[in-house]
């Protein structure tokens, strides 16, 4: 297995305590129906096509050996079907019209850059979170880096999904600070139409991950047309209420940042309208986690 990187985020500020560096990690066990960051659902190496950079030269066509680049309306077109992830098209293109997605560190590599913002995780009292994507598919490449991040006082944050098998948690267990851990609904249809996977495993992990002592930021997006849901944020409820060492639930609504990545990626989008719970209804879930003793944060309102 590749462990590739999509992307590092500095300065987030939404990823934990703190201001964060925030390592994507590429591959994930669940297919969502609203995820943000659909580059990384395979794991695999993803060409990008920026229209709004396209210089429309023409160069990138004139390379591709599999007749897979053609134009359309006037822009460049990718057939993904023929693409083989030569990338002869982005060593041609100009002007980074044609990128790639996913890119391998070395260990080393990733602490070096890592560490650069160290002054500004020790002045926030932030450090580094790791997301994808799943971080934890990765733990045989992440281990000695968190360890050594560790060993240098570097707060380490996972953002998982929790749909992995609990060994993969255990083991990062004593090197990580606190975990974002998605409740993505409690109805086990719902949550397989909506993310291509059952939820037991996922709600089993959070019940053995709040017994073993580490903080746990419950997170828990809500999207109409998809799972928001007064009786499935009770529910929800109910079980945080009965957990250990929750520190909060961040309720997150839908937000279409991602929307444009689908097209410049050539990855199929949900037919269903995905939208935000408007503001009242959003309090109203918010009410709920509050009836039940929980500390409940609305982002982004």
């Amino acid at each position: 297995m590749e462990h590739l990187i999509s992307n590092i985020q500095r300065f987030s500020v939404d990823d934990g305590p703190g201001i964060r560096t925030t390592v994507f990690m590429m591959g994930c066990p669940l297919s969502c129906i609203w995820c943000h960051n659909p580059e990384c659902i395979t794991g695999k190496r993803k060409l990008f096509n920026d229209s709004l950079k396209c210089a429309h030269c023409g160069r990138c066509i004139g390379t591709c050996k599999n007749g897979a680049l053609s134009v359309k309306d006037g822009d460049i077109e990718v057939d993904r079907e023929k693409c083989t992830g030569c990338l002869t098209c982005v060593s041609a293109c100009p002007t980074g019209a044609m990128s790639v997605t996913g890119r391998e560190y070395t260990k080393e590599e990733l602490i070096d850059t890592l560490m650069q913002d160290e002054p500004f995780f020790r002045k926030s009292g932030g450090g580094v979170t790791f997301s994808g994507g799943e971080p934890l598919l990765h733990t045989d490449y992440l281990l000695p880096v968190i360890k050594d991040l560790k060993e240098r006082g570097i707060s380490i944050i996972f953002d998982t999904c929790g749909h992995v098998p609990y060994g993969r948690i255990r083991e990062v267990l004593p090197y990580t600070d606190a975990f974002l851990f998605d409740i993505k609904g409690m109805d086990k249809e719902k949550h397989m139409e909506n993310t291509g996977a059952s939820n037991e495993i996922i709600l089993e992990n959070l019940i053995k991950l709040s017994r073993d002592g580490v903080r746990i930021f419950v997170r828990m997006p809500v999207i109409k047309g998809a799972n928001a849901d007064a009786d499935e944020i009770k529910n929800a409820a109910e079980l945080i209420a009965s957990l250990d060492n929750i520190a909060e639930a961040d309720i997150l609504p839908y937000h279409a940042y991602g929307t444009l990545k689908y097209a410049r990626y050539g990855i199929k989008m949900c037919h269903r309208e995905l939208v935000a719970p408007d503001t009242e209804e959003l309090i109203s879930y918010r009410n709920i986690l509050e009836e039940h003793g929980i500390r409940a944060v609305i982002k982004n309102l």
